[in-house]
């Protein structure tokens, strides 16, 4: 055979590995870690436990320290998104449905986010409080199964959410929010919606102090009983009674355990702010003048 046709053989059979090679999918560097992830989670059982030293001990409580302090921003920052959706919505046009705006969709996926990302990092805190002597995989499978949950599973009982949407919904009704259910779909895994959901979803939200009728000025809540009041009111009612004058309630009350609630604050200045709004300029033109 003459030389140069070996020489092409030999080149061509060089080059099939990089043409099979380009051929195969590209591995993306997520896929890679956990699959290195994996590697590392199946050769614990190799290895026995050990018991944690006192300089392990130490950085696990600043881990947790630093994890403590990122929770702090996350309630800060989830605290943002519900008043700037409130802003917006309190903005829109008469009409429109606020929870159908585009910005406001944009704010609650971002917020639904910050969210995962509170209740993983809660879990990892846990951990790292509680857990540190199970098996690595097993918190790894707490944080798998919640981010396997519906929408509905994960956000229809949180605290956040529901201000989310409650007070969006303020802006333009006056009757009882709906369940928060009604604000997510129903996928795969939740139960059919059912007459029960409405019979626990609805409550109307009042903005008024009890003593005063007034809408809240300066609102002071109970820590103790959680109802609250105008600081003017109650420190007049406190003058002769030391029962919380709320309605059933038999709860001792005192300065000492009314603390400024800034939530309830926003919202009956919101409040009042609408009834402003929706009364209008008076109109004088409907005076007789006779």
């Amino acid at each position: 055979m003459p030389p140069r046709r070996i020489k092409a053989e030999r080149g061509a059979r060089r080059q099939e590995p990089q043409e099979d090679a380009e051929t195969e999918p590209q591995r993306t560097q997520q896929e890679d870690e956990e699959a290195r992830l994996e590697r590392v989670l199946a050769s614990i059982a190799n290895y026995p436990d050990q018991p944690i030293e006192s300089v392990q001990e130490d950085k696990i409580r600043i881990l947790g320290s630093e994890a403590r302090a990122y929770d702090q921003l996350y309630n800060q920052s989830l605290e943002a998104m519900v008043d700037t959706a409130v802003m917006l919505a309190d903005a829109l046009p008469g009409g429109e449905d606020p929870f159908e705006n585009e910005e406001i969709l944009k704010v609650k996926e971002s917020l639904m986010e910050l969210l995962d990302m509170q209740h993983i990092s809660a879990l990892h805190l846990d951990a790292l409080d509680n857990d540190v002597r199970k098996p690595v995989g097993a918190g790894r499978k707490i944080i798998v199964d919640y981010k396997s949950q519906t929408a509905r599973q994960k956000y229809a009982k949180s605290k956040t959410f529901k201000a989310f949407v409650g007070g969006i919904w303020e802006t333009g009704h006056s009757e009882a929010i709906p369940p928060t259910t009604q604000f997510l779909p129903r996928e795969a895994g939740d139960p059919e919606d059912s007459d029960d959901d409405l019979e626990v979803g609805g409550v109307t939200q009042d903005y008024k102090c009890p003593l005063t009728l007034q809408i809240y000025v300066n609102p002071l809540t109970s820590t103790t009983c959680g109802h609250t009041f105008s600081a003017e009111g109650i420190r007049e009612y406190l003058k002769n009674n030391d029962t919380c004058p709320g309605t059933g309630c038999n709860a001792k009350i005192s300065m000492a355990v009314l603390k400024l609630d800034r939530g309830i604050q926003k919202k009956a200045i919101a409040a009042q702010r609408r009834a402003e709004k929706n009364a209008g300029p008076s109109d004088d033109s409907d005076i007789d003048e006779d």
